[in-house]
């Protein structure tokens, strides 16, 4: 990129660059950095380019289209990710927030708000593996008397995910806990939900570079079936920590149902099995009913 360079020159080359190295997103990164970069919104960046870029933001733009062709995620490069219409910071330290969980959050709200007019009192609500702490900050927004627990083995993502909570004024309404699960918590649950590791360590092979070099493996990972922590979680929720009446909802990975549905019945704790498809008509969120 030598000499005079405008908005629309830096995208051109940038896209041209990137898909040389095998992005497939190539314009769509370009855009997003560079908007990034200027502090403009991606449409700015239509309206005129014909503007020059300036020589700090050019040096800023090409490092930040180096890092992204060497595979490392837009959202870790910028810093920030859009999850369920609000900005959540993200870091190496957190699993990057995904569209397909934004379902998570919607039938766990579904669920609080059926429990919350029939119990006619606040609910206790524990999601286990916050990481950037999306779903707990999603849920403390819209349900205003609910007490919500969120856990991470990872202190570093708790970190991230208090400031998050902060941002966004509720910090003061989630309780972070660390460690594994549930963390030594034993009052009794209406809720609990999770976005668990559900990778089986053989299917590393068959990720994007995006997320294996990058993404921390703890929160991808979960053992040679992927649903060993998934089995872990349903098994500690049905040793009375969920209440009776109570709901566990968790999403995991593709063509794992069968699976899970054998552990909740293996379990003799559950009813009222319901899994629900993801944007993409995949099978991706599971929802039981512990017995009254």
């Amino acid at each position: 990129m030598q000499g005079p360079l405008t908005l629309l020159n830096a995208l051109e080359l940038s896209t041209a660059y990137l898909a040389n190295r095998g992005i497939q997103t190539a314009r769509l990164d370009a855009e997003v950095l560079l908007a990034h970069v200027l502090g403009v919104r991606r449409l700015d960046l239509y309206l005129g380019f014909d503007k020059p870029v300036a020589d700090g933001e050019r040096s800023s733009f090409r490092e930040a289209i180096t890092r992204r062709a060497a595979f490392e995620p837009v959202a870790y490069i910028t810093g920030k990710k859009e999850f369920y219409s609000l900005g959540f910071v993200v870091t190496r330290d957190v699993l990057i927030p995904r569209p397909e969980t934004e379902l998570l959050v919607d039938k766990c709200l579904e669920c609080s708000k059926r429990l919350e007019a029939r119990l006619d009192k606040p609910i206790k609500i524990f999601e286990i593996g916050t990481g950037c702490g999306a779903i707990a900050i999603c849920l403390a927004r819209e349900l205003k008397h609910s007490q919500i627990i969120a856990s991470d083995v990872s202190e570093k993502a708790l970190a991230v995910a208090a400031d998050n909570a902060r941002r966004w004024g509720v910090i003061d309404r989630i309780l972070f806990l660390h460690g594994d699960l549930f963390c030594g918590f034993n009052q009794p649950l209406d809720i609990i939900v999770s976005n668990p590791p559900y990778v089986a360590f053989g299917e590393r092979e068959a990720l994007q570079r995006e997320i294996t070099e990058y993404e921390p493996a703890q929160a991808i990972f979960a053992g040679e079936r992927g649903t060993e922590v998934i089995e872990k979680i349903i098994h500690q929720a049905a040793r009375g920590r969920l209440q009776p009446g109570g709901h566990l909802l968790l999403e995991f990975g593709q063509g794992q149902r069968t699976e899970i549905e054998r552990i909740l019945k293996a379990t003799r704790a559950y009813n009222s099995i319901e899994v629900f498809l993801d944007y993409q008509n995949i099978e991706r969120i599971v929802q039981v009913k512990k017995h009254a």
